[in-house]
């Protein structure tokens, strides 16, 4: 009886290694396609928001991963990943351009022709 007890504790305690093993294994591959992906997209996009001259971050809880977007036509929904507005090394010295982004358009189709961007901070 106790023999049993212990094989069956030993098989319970295994199996909880190997689901925290690939828990562990599942978190590094996210922050590492979380890292590719940020450091390559930037946290705005094409369009500044005419009343203040740039776009506008949206601060939303570090927890958020995705955001949804809304335009005409089919798609009409989609989710799309939230990015970090800081790169790891923040604060360095930066240049704002404002010829390199549009103002909104008069009818925009897409929610993300409006100039406000979600984005997630440093914390």
């Amino acid at each position: 009886m106790t023999r049993r007890i212990t094989v069956i504790g030993l098989f319970f305690l295994s199996t909880l290694l190997a689901a925290a093993i690939a828990n562990q294994a599942s978190a590094i591959e996210f922050a590492r396609r979380t890292a590719a992906r940020n450091a390559t997209q930037s946290w705005n996009g094409m369009y500044y928001k005419a009343e203040w001259g740039m776009p506008l971050a949206v601060v939303v809880p570090p927890t958020a991963k995705s955001q949804s977007d809304y335009s005409w036509g089919v798609p009409s929904y989609r989710t799309s990943p939230v990015a970090p507005q800081y790169a790891p090394g923040y604060p360095e010295a930066g240049v704002y351009q404002r010829r390199l982004f549009r103002p909104v358009p008069s009818q925009p189709s897409d929610t993300t022709q409006l100039g406000v961007y979600s984005v997630r901070g440093p914390w």
